[in-house]
């Protein structure tokens, strides 16, 4: 260990948080009269993944000599054996880590947060204020109210009167019902209006408890760090504090936007960033760091064993359905979970200063755009679609890979078009993007002749013979670069013949090393029609079936 420095080492595995947690990860015994200095630090920079983020946080240091306890009470919730702390000179003694059962928090609002609190506040009050007022006019009301049903009792028995002042019973109470039904009317009416005020304050409040909790982004559950420390000299300056969130990411995505309208077609790819962070802290105007490294994926490589090979007696046949289907399915599921390794990590170095609160936003940086030159040509598919396909083949002339994305949005003379996947492009290689199908291009693949049976007197044998047409209507008011692409039989077995012609010939067979798929590139004039006749003839021994 290294003066002003401790790297933290991985730790037998454990229930991290699931009780009290206290991590002393390196044993020196602490200051028995050391000073206890809290202190509070900012993110300052991160480096990110794919799947996590390396944030480091700068923590201010203003130290006179001798020894400390250097406190961090609000740090997030993170591996403390991933840990990582560095200071300008001094000594790092024990590192102690809980994240439960902790002492209480003193910590200050900042003064945004006591603004927004004081307004919520005073928000609070006035709602409060108004539906007192309004709940004493109900009040008021309801009062009257009360004299209305003394008085209609009274009113009710007046035999119970002197008939010498019965009049004046009468009188009074008229005049009373009268006073006490316009008290409660009145009542009525002033409660209707301080309530029809209710909702803008109401409003108000609401507005100033959002404002409140977006600058609670980082309010949560915190744990505690205790760095023991000690300098002989005076010591300014600042500790850096980093570690592993697993909670944060990143991952390619881009816009594609394919111009035809121009004197040439252009390719124009923006490249951006989609960042994603849950740590428990906000990061506010850090230096970032984006990275295709993945630290919590396969950092070494496999190890090869022997392979030991015996003989024995062959096994008993299986029924043709168990033999060529399990195994198929095996192999299929076996292939699916391979994820290609092509060995690259790139390093971005975002030139501003970034902004995100913790699980409160996404946000999406630009990586700069690409402006390429495509060759465009229509992919004719005729046995699966009725209508040709727009392709832009192209070179990354960049210096640098298109990463591989789930996020890579298509557009064609600013029409948007969909999204979709993209695999990994290394610079100065090739591909070939679709831009959607191209109506006026129609596409049919009919069965001109079909024939399977015994062929032979003598001989026999079981053969099987197919004519096709491949029917090419261009409806657009333009010419076409066509490539069509069809297929025919092929066999690795050698009592199973195959022959084919095809007119007019194919440019290329086999293409990109798919046995039987052959492609033809012509021109397609704007209303013309070409045909292509494909023919392959199938034998094989009698007395087995062909599959």
């Amino acid at each position: 260990m290294q003066p002003g420095g401790v790297s933290m080492r991985p730790v037998p595995p454990r229930a991290l948080f699931s009780g009290p947690l206290i991590a002393t990860l390196c044993l020196v015994a602490p200051a028995l009269r050391a000073e206890e200095v809290v202190l509070s630090g900012q993110v300052r920079q991160v480096t990110l993944y794919p799947d996590a983020a390396r944030v480091a946080r700068a923590v201010p240091l203003d130290l006179a000599p001798g020894d400390h306890q250097l406190v961090l009470p609000d740090m997030p919730f993170v591996d403390p054996a991933l840990l990582r702390i560095t200071t300008p000179s001094g000594q790092i003694g024990a590192v102690r880590w809980r994240d439960s059962a902790l002492p209480p928090r003193t910590e200050a609002d900042s003064p945004a947060i006591r603004d927004a609190r004081a307004r919520v506040k005073d928000a609070k009050a006035a709602v409060d204020a108004l539906e007192t007022r309004a709940k004493g006019a109900e009040a008021e009301a309801a009062a009257a109210g009360d004299r209305l049903k003394v008085l209609a009792g009274l009113g009710q028995n007046p035999a119970a009167a002197d008939p010498a002042t019965l009049p004046q019973l009468l009188s009074v109470v008229a005049t009373q019902s009268l006073a006490a039904r316009q008290d409660q009317l009145a009542a009525e009416g002033r409660a209707k209006a301080l309530r029809d005020g209710l909702p803008p304050l109401q409003k108000a409040q609401e507005a100033a408890e959002q404002a409140l909790a977006a600058l609670l982004t980082a309010a949560g559950g915190r744990a505690r760090l205790v760095v023991d420390f000690s300098n002989d000299s005076a010591v300014q300056g600042e500790m850096t504090v980093s570690y592993l969130t697993q909670d944060a990411g990143w991952q390619p995505a881009y816009d594609v936007s394919l111009v035809t309208t121009g004197a040439s077609p252009a390719l124009e790819i923006a490249r951006k960033a989609v960042i994603r962070q849950a740590s428990g802290e906000d990061w506010s105007d850090v230096k970032l760091d984006l990275s295709t490294a993945r630290p919590s994926g396969q950092v070494a490589p496999s190890e090869l064993w022997p392979e030991l090979l015996r003989y024995g007696d062959p096994r008993a046949p299986m029924p043709l359905a168990r033999a060529a289907g399990a195994p198929v399915a095996e192999m299929m599921m076996k292939a699916d979970a391979v994820s290609p390794n092509d060995g690259l990590t790139l390093d971005y170095a975002y030139p501003q200063p970034v902004s995100l609160a913790n699980g409160a936003e996404a946000l999406t940086l630009s990586l700069g755009e690409t402006r390429l030159a495509p060759e465009l040509y229509a992919r004719a598919v005729p046995m699966s679609d009725p209508s040709a396909y727009l392709m832009a083949g192209f070179t990354n002339e960049g210096t640098e890979p298109l990463l591989a994305s789930d996020q890579a949005a298509f557009y064609l003379d600013g029409t948007y078009m969909g999204t979709r996947s993209l695999p990994l492009l290394p610079a100065g290689s090739a591909a070939d993007w679709s831009f959607g199908p191209i109506d006026g291009l129609r596409l049919e693949r009919q069965v001109v002749a079909r024939s399977e049976g015994d062929r032979g007197v003598i001989a026999k044998s079981n053969r099987r013979e197919e004519e096709v047409r491949l029917v090419l209507k261009n409806q657009t008011r333009r010419d076409w670069d066509l490539r069509v692409t069809d297929r025919v039989p092929y066999s690795e077995q050698d009592d199973l013949k195959i022959t084919w012609q095809a007119d007019p010939a194919p440019e290329a067979r086999d293409v990109d090393g798919q046995r039987g798929i052959l492609e033809w590139r012509l021109p397609l004039a704007a209303g013309v029609e070409k045909v292509i006749t494909l023919q392959d003839s199938v034998s094989w021994p009698e007395g087995k079936v062909l599959n």
